[in-house]
């Protein structure tokens, strides 16, 4: 079989990457999301802490976080573990699908319990995906809050939002 051979593949089947799809589309509704973006007002948005972005993911190239052992820790974890910035977000991602064709089951999160390493399943990409994208709305909200609060006495009927 030529999946998990050690090739670097392309052009591989739609099954295939509709199985990579499938593994790593994040639910908003999951018990995972502690911020409802497609709820939450603005000023909710502004006001809920979010995780932190950690640049300690970049120690290791992408394609080395991914592994071959099960899943230890459940996306539920994940509420409390740093995520990866955008760009190294994007590089997991990009990593992914050969990781899969690989056999790889988990992806080595930042931390540890007990001294083992924190194995998340693929799904924690698209996890991370949503909290970045919450991080960047928060950061857009703050940024348009601060300007009408810069601004409340030039638009008095807007003071009653900020």
């Amino acid at each position: 079989m030529w999946i998990g051979s050690g090739k670097i593949y392309k052009d591989v089947p739609d099954i295939v990457s509709d199985e990579l799809v499938r593994c790593t589309v994040f639910s908003s509704m999951s018990s995972a999301v502690s911020i409802p973006l497609n709820t939450a007002s603005p000023i909710d948005l502004v006001q809920t802490l979010v995780q932190n972005v950690s640049e300690d993911f970049q120690i290791k190239p992408a394609a080395e976080r991914f592994l071959l052992y099960v899943p230890s820790h459940s996306l539920s974890a994940l509420n409390i573990l740093p995520i990866p910035c955008a760009t190294y977000l994007n590089e997991l991602n990009s990593a992914s699908g050969q990781a899969m064709l690989d056999k790889k089951l988990s992806i080595e999160a930042i931390g540890s319990q007990n001294g083992k390493p924190i194995l998340v399943p693929f799904e924690a990409l698209g996890y991370w995906s949503y909290i970045n994208k919450a991080i960047d709305t928060k950061r857009k909200w703050t940024k348009a809050l601060i300007w009408l609060k810069g601004h409340e006495y030039q638009l008095p009927a807007l003071s009653a939002l900020a």
